[in-house]
């Protein structure tokens, strides 16, 4: 496979006469620092001449398309996944003529130093079983009692949530701050895990997973803020059907006493990315969904009466505009388990039994739609 050279013509390392200019070598790259997953990089070569390049102290986990060239090129390095816990690099050396000069790659691990919180039965929950994602949450404090802002499952490849769990009620939608625009970093998670989203992104809107207007008490509403609530989504997606299916989500919870709510994306393997405000990359989700679970315990919505008090709707949406209802777009929670491999509600079955937590996941209730 050849390398794609960008230089205007070829020029020679060594002396050839008076009017010969020297010119300095060079060699960057494109991702220095590589998350833990297989993939490659580009190797960016300003070179006057011939080249050679090689890759030292990988044991063959990193691999160049190319070893050899002339002037000015694009070469790619390749790296398969780590599977350790700890960070490994490795150096790119070139050389042209008698110049030497080198670039250092870095592949993260998985780190030690990030430990999951513990994990509660709380009924909004989906499982939390891949020992590759980290559960957190964010607890506050209302009233002198304590409830939970939201909880993320935390993938420090992709930086993105999986998916972001939450209640909602009439208490926790209460406060009337707005939006707090306050754009910032997660303190549960060094800066090296999370996407910087301080400043916009390129071609896509930070699409808040919990939505900024679900939390209006200010310190709260500024945790919707942060990155790890972040995702590249498509802006008219973001502005347009998805902020109308938040608003339905919102008025739905004031008719029960509880509405429990997942929303999460979709990243399939070799998804595109797009860098964060420091140059790391996120991957842009394939898809974007929302599981509900409302809570009615005098039983006088849709089939509440014959499930404890339980039902449920669900809705996916590819990455991109959209037009007509949101309704288009809904499905049974089992349909959307199915569609996205997620196992939703996991503590219900608990709580009224397996029969009517079947029936809760399986039922088209009528109800949403009205």
């Amino acid at each position: 496979m050849a390398i794609l050279a960008i230089s205007g013509g070829v020029f020679s390392c060594t002396k050839q006469d008076t009017q010969t200019v020297a010119t300095k070598i060079d060699i960057k790259l494109g991702t220095p620092n590589a998350p833990l997953e297989k993939g490659q990089s580009f190797v960016y070569v300003t070179a006057p001449g011939d080249w050679m390049m090689s890759v030292n102290g990988n044991d063959g986990w990193a691999q160049l398309m190319g070893t050899e060239g002339t002037g000015n090129a694009v070469n790619i390095l390749s790296y398969d996944r780590n599977p350790g816990e700890n960070e490994r690099s490795c150096v790119l050396t070139l050389i042209c003529g008698t110049d030497t000069t080198s670039a250092l790659f870095v592949q993260s691990g998985y780190s030690t130093t990030i430990k999951s919180d513990p994990v509660p039965k709380w009924m909004e929950l989906p499982a939390t079983d891949n020992d590759r994602l980290y559960f957190f949450t964010h607890p506050m404090t209302i009233g002198g009692k304590k409830y939970r802002n939201y909880s993320y499952y935390w993938d420090i490849n992709a930086l993105v949530a999986h998916w972001v769990a939450y209640p909602l009620n009439k208490t926790l939608l209460s406060g009337s701050c707005g939006r707090s625009d306050a754009w910032g970093l997660d303190p549960k998670l060094p800066e090296k895990y999370q996407p910087v989203l301080i400043g916009t992104i390129s071609g896509y809107q930070r699409g808040h997973q919990i939505p900024s207007a679900d939390r209006q008490i200010l310190d709260y509403n500024k945790e919707t803020f942060y990155g790890t609530n972040m995702t590249p989504q498509n802006g008219g997606l973001n502005t347009g059907v998805w902020s109308s299916l938040e608003m339905y989500v919102r008025d739905c919870s004031r008719s029960f006493d509880t509405l429990y709510v997942v929303t999460g994306c979709v990243v399939k393997s070799g998804s595109r990315t797009v860098k964060d405000n420091r140059g790391k990359n996120i991957s842009v989700p394939d898809g974007y969904f929302k599981a509900l679970l409302g809570y009615k315990k005098n039983g006088t919505i849709g089939i509440t009466n014959s499930t404890s008090g339980y039902t449920g709707i669900a809705f996916y949406f590819n990455n991109n505009s959209y037009s007509g209802s949101y309704l288009n777009e809904s499905m049974t929670i089992d349909e959307l388990e199915r569609k996205t491999g997620f196992d939703f509600f996991v503590n219900l079955p608990s709580a009224i039994g397996q029969d009517k937590a079947a029936k809760v996941e399986s039922t088209s209730d009528g109800w949403w739609s009205n």
